[in-house]
């Protein structure tokens, strides 16, 4: 393997890694919400989509 693929097979997997974290903290944070019994706006103000 040289260097250029080693450097893709390191990307990809990171990339997919990445991927798995980003999917597990959406799953977390719906069963925090789901917990913690927050409205839709509530929920927009934990995570900063509210311009008031």
């Amino acid at each position: 393997m040289n260097l250029y693929q080693k450097q893709k097979f390191l990307l990809k997997d990171i990339f997919e890694k990445k991927q798995r974290i980003e999917h597990s903290e959406e799953k977390i944070n719906q069963l925090v919400y789901e917990l913690y019994q927050l409205t839709p706006e509530e929920i927009a103000i934990v995570e900063g989509g509210n311009n008031e």
